[in-house]
């Protein structure tokens, strides 16, 4: 007989003989875990000034606008292949939505969000902010905000398939979602470097969002600040009553959407944070070195129902309330949920099949940390 006196080293030989699917290994030292009273809007990956970075698209021509000029005549009616530059100043949307259409690039011509301000009519009024329709498109550096239905809206099924960049945005006070990719594949987008959320009193309804993805192909959410994406609880959509709705997720991607990446995100004070499928498909991807934190009860820091081969790994989750799952998982296949730091155990809630846990830890008081597989 074999007499294994360190508890966890027993652990793994008896899940090595069962061969129970959560991988066996001693949990590895991972020294204090972060402070997480102290999130902010740091960027933890690549935030170049967008001029600089690698993403730059290079355009042919460039035109100037500004706030008393009829900016929106120029954005509409650019040819491909411009970059329009926005002087600083407040410029307003009049009309349903600005349509975007293939290869132009709306940027600040000082580099800087705070100083081009587009707001638009109020959540009085039905409307979007940018709708785009075309490839290869780029917003940065600019701040938007005051609409009632998306600051941004991506429609597949017009031509918009694939390549927009969101990067270094600021968008805030929107009424449903803040940036909405509709169904039909739209491929390789990313959002990144960017703020996202309400001010105090900025939500009105329960249906909202930061980034709502349906159907997207290897999208990337990177680098984020996400706060306050909380409903006021008085129903749905602003002022339509639709039956009972809570928050959305910070960040959702479902609706068959595949290879998503959410990567080094802050989320703050949001009722639901990232989440994959939500009872629909959604395939491939990983959630990586997101930073969770609530101060208020909610809901869970990580969904996945429905997702199938995710890795979710090296994310911070700070849960508030009784909430019973920093992660829960369900009718999920294929997931490798490893080296989490987290306020409560991961919660399987059934139907789900070949899922690794590895490496996940909790906080238990300030100077002990215990496994939790």
């Amino acid at each position: 007989m074999i007499k294994i006196k360190n508890p966890i080293s027993r652990f793994c030989f008896i899940t090595t003989v069962l061969a129970v699917v959560s991988a066996c290994t001693i949990e590895p030292d991972y020294g204090d875990p972060p402070d997480l009273t102290r999130f902010d809007d740091t960027p933890t990956g690549d935030c170049t000034r967008y001029d600089q970075s690698t993403l730059y698209r290079s355009r042919a021509s460039t035109q100037i606008v500004y706030p008393q000029s009829d900016w929106i005549s120029t954005v509409e009616n650019a040819q491909p292949g411009t970059e329009i530059l926005f002087d600083d100043g407040d410029y307003t949307i009049d009309q349903y939505a600005v349509r975007l259409r293939s290869d132009i690039t709306l940027r600040s011509l000082n580099n800087n969000p705070s100083n081009v301000r587009i707001s638009g009519m109020g959540y009085q009024q039905d409307s979007e902010g940018f709708m785009v329709l075309g490839n290869n498109i780029t917003l940065a550096d600019l701040s938007i905000r005051n609409i009632r239905n998306h600051a941004v809206s991506v429609n597949p099924d017009s031509g918009a398939s694939q390549g927009l960049q969101l990067y270094n945005l600021n968008i805030a006070d929107i009424g449903t979602q803040h940036i909405k990719v509709n169904p039909g594949g739209a491929r390789n987008g990313l959002i990144a470097c960017s703020s996202i959320g309400y001010s105090e009193g900025g939500a009105i309804g329960d249906y909202n969002g930061a980034v709502d993805l349906h159907g997207t192909i290897d999208w990337t959410v990177r680098d984020n600040y996400i706060y306050n994406i909380t409903g006021d609880g008085s129903g749905c959509i602003i002022d339509e009553s639709c039956g009972q709705y809570i928050s959305a997720p910070a960040i959702l991607a479902w609706n068959g959407a595949q290879g998503t990446r959410i990567i080094g995100n802050t989320i703050v004070d949001s009722f639901r944070n990232i989440a994959l499928g939500i009872g629909t498909p959604h395939n491939g991807g990983n959630i990586l070195h997101n930073r969770i934190r609530q101060s208020l009860p909610g809901d869970a820091g990580i969904e996945l129902f429905g997702a199938s081969d995710v890795v979710v790994e090296f994310n911070t989750v700070q849960l508030s309330g009784g909430y019973p799952g920093a992660i829960e998982f369900r009718q999920s296949s294929g997931l490798n949920i490893s080296n989490n730091w987290l306020s409560r155990r991961p919660w399987n809630r059934g139907g789900n099949r070949e899922i690794v846990l590895s490496g996940n830890a909790y906080r238990v008081t300030d100077s002990v940390h215990l496994p939790i597989n």
